[in-house]
């Protein structure tokens, strides 16, 4: 091989890991989320395929309020209760409140009619047009239902809108401020706003979330990225669950057939009480283990009476529960008298990072029943009471 050969290979042979190189892929890039120190603020990176850019923006929590919840319950026109809602923000909060939304209540509590097709025309002007207007007038009805948020349901401040979600299953239902009007939502130290729904279902206990209004931080996206990294679908986990304030409150719940059927109603109070053990997570929980156990214990005595048909025997287990959660409630013991009254403020659940398994940590919801449960359960325990006395 000639010399001048020879280095002409040598060239080609050692340039080849550099033509590799740069004929290589680019490196993907890699979302991130990052904590800036000592601050509730993330700073979030996030790849947008689609318009082939990298967005990188802050995000701050918005829990940074004090939200204060009273719930009532009253009997109104044509069978209908009242849950009343009384909020305000504390002194103490550093962001106003511009969200409160109510989830999940079952989907009867909300009927939507169907959608219909144009009136068929029958050839007569007059009959025509009494259908359109007809039609017009169910489908502004239909349309203001859905798109404004059920007026027809929903008592709202002035400076908010109502508005209300219907989903697989279950629906939601809220309050947002209505655009525009100074100040945005319930600043701190300020309040209280009423809210209300009108509902003919008997109550249970959902949990109401809350947030601060962040400004403009949140824009152009959420901390919610996409993400292989274990670190980062912790992180993501953790602020939801700090992402606000969460509360329970009275909620339309319990649908009532009429005839009344008290072996059915007991299996929907059952079912809902049920849904209030979470020894999964203590700081959600609305009962204390013992409490549950007990519970459970005296509605399978009460259950099987109302199956028996032994309305006696279903009286008197009714009676015992009744007197167990006034003692458990007590001093200021939660009774027949006073289940529909005001209570006072509601305390948000505790904000952790984690679920909380210990039922005696100090992130535990309650060491026995929370009093919205207590509210709710003897107010429905004293509907069966007298439904029970009515047949007699």
């Amino acid at each position: 091989m000639k010399l001048s050969a020879y280095y002409a290979l040598l060239l080609a042979c050692l340039g080849l890991p550099v033509l590799a190189q740069d004929s290589a892929a680019p490196a993907p890039v890699q979302n991130s989320l990052t904590q800036l120190p000592g601050q509730d603020v993330w700073q979030v990176r996030e790849y947008d395929p689609d318009e082939d850019q990298v967005r990188t923006f802050r995000y701050v929590l918005q829990n940074k309020i004090q939200p204060r919840l009273r719930s009532t319950l009253a009997t109104g026109a044509e069978q209908t209760l009242s849950y009343g809602y009384r909020l305000s923000n504390g002194p103490q909060a550093a962001q106003n409140i511009d969200y409160f939304w109510i989830c999940c209540v079952p989907i009867q509590a909300f009927i939507i009619p169907e959608s219909e097709e144009f009136p068929k025309k029958t050839g007569d002007k007059e009959t025509d047009l009494a259908a359109m207007v007809g039609w017009n007038q169910r489908s502004e009805a239909r349309a203001e239902l859905i798109v404004r948020g059920g007026h027809r349901y929903l008592l709202t401040p002035k400076a908010w809108r109502p508005n209300f979600k219907q989903g697989d299953g279950s629906a939601g239902y809220g309050w947002q401020p209505r655009p525009g009007h100074k100040p945005r939502g319930m600043p701190p130290d300020s309040g209280p706003a009423d809210f209300a729904i009108l509902r003919p279902e008997l109550p249970g206990v959902r949990i109401a979330t809350v947030q601060g209004f962040s400004g403009i931080d949140q824009l152009p996206g959420s901390y919610a990225i996409d993400s292989d990294d274990p670190a980062i679908k912790a992180e993501i986990t953790a602020m939801e669950r700090a992402d606000g304030r969460w509360l329970p409150l009275l909620a339309p719940v319990l649908a009532v057939a009429e005839p009344f059927d008290a072996q059915d109603f007991s299996a929907q109070l059952w079912t809902e009480i049920e849904s209030w053990y979470r020894d999964d997570d203590y700081s959600l929980s609305l009962l204390a283990p013992a409490v549950y156990g007990q519970l459970k214990r005296e509605f399978g005595l009460l259950r099987s009476a109302l199956a028996a048909k032994q309305a006696g025997a279903a009286q008197a287990g009714i009676a015992r529960l009744l007197a167990y959660l006034a003692q458990i409630t007590a001093p200021n013991s939660v009774t027949p008298e006073n289940a529909g009254q005001e209570q006072a403020d509601t305390v948000p659940f505790a904000t952790t990072r984690a679920p909380v398994t210990d039922p005696d940590s100090p992130d535990a919801a309650t060491r026995g029943i929370h009093r919205v449960a207590a509210h709710a359960l003897v107010f429905n325990l004293h509907t069966l009471q007298q439904r029970l006395a009515q047949k007699e």
